[in-house]
């Protein structure tokens, strides 16, 4: 059941839309009392998630008795789920005149009295932006594996280690999709606080690393082992934004499936 929950949470329903919309799949056709009797919910309470589950339309008031309410077949998920694939799609299509708006913003950074930026070049020195980024609570990333394993095939076990020491601390990748990066996940701690995603392969990362964390964006490229260079952007503004634009791709993008 808790599985079942967890999806519908995935297609943006509430602990308690799901639980309704389930009982009414379970039980039948209620009234808005019996309902709010069997959730333990005041009827005010009741009225306002069933109005909600009806926008979405999985559930619908009786034809025979419009005191009552019904669930409409699983099989309207389908909609929710087709609604999802094609805010994905649009996603897609807007995300590279935004990213193309938010580089052109990097003047305007440099020249914002609130704005700090550091560079940084060499696997040493980049290797200080990691150690940086440890400290913080949450971090939000999109990396490509390959290059960036084999130059710094440390990090792995020094954010697993970080992870595992701080129990607050929570870290969210989006990743290129290929063989190396299937491999890094089946090899990574199996913890609920270091989560993956994989990128739409339609979509190519222009640099090896990008680190959201604690008001910062980090973007790291890796030429080869001898050139690495990175950029540190202290921007709230910048942050925000990137922040943001994660978070929208995560809650659209599927849970990975690794054989």
């Amino acid at each position: 059941m808790q599985t079942i929950i967890n999806y519908l949470k995935k297609l943006d329903f509430s602990e308690t839309e799901a639980k309704l919309y389930i009982t009414l799949l379970q039980k039948g056709s209620m009234t808005v009392s019996e309902l709010a009797k069997k959730a333990k919910l005041n009827r005010t309470a009741a009225y306002g998630y069933i109005n909600t589950l009806i926008d979405k339309g999985v559930i619908a008031r009786s034809k025979g008795d419009l005191n009552k309410i019904i669930a409409n077949p699983p099989e309207h998920l389908h909609y929710l789920v087709e609604e999802r694939v094609s805010a994905a799609n649009v996603l897609k299509e807007q995300l590279f005149p935004i990213v193309t708006t938010l580089n052109a913003s990097f003047m305007q950074v440099q020249e914002n009295k609130d704005s700090d930026i550091h560079y940084y070049k060499g696997k040493n020195s980049v290797n200080a932006i990691y150690n940086d980024c440890l400290k913080s609570q949450a971090i939000r990333a999109y990396f490509d594996v390959k290059d960036l394993e084999q130059t710094f095939p440390e990090n792995k076990d020094k954010f697993n280690e970080t992870i595992t020491q701080n129990p607050k601390m929570i870290v969210y990748e989006l990743i290129q999709k290929s063989p190396e990066a299937i491999a890094h996940i089946k090899n990574s701690l199996p913890a609920t606080r270091h989560l993956f995603k994989f990128l739409p392969e339609d979509i190519k990362l222009t640099a090896n690393d990008i680190l959201i964390y604690e008001g910062k964006v980090a973007i790291i490229n890796i030429a080869d082992k001898n050139n690495v260079t990175g950029v540190v952007i202290h921007n709230k503004s910048y942050f925000e934004n990137s922040k943001q634009i994660f978070d929208l791709l995560w809650r659209l993008l599927p849970e990975p499936f690794v054989r």
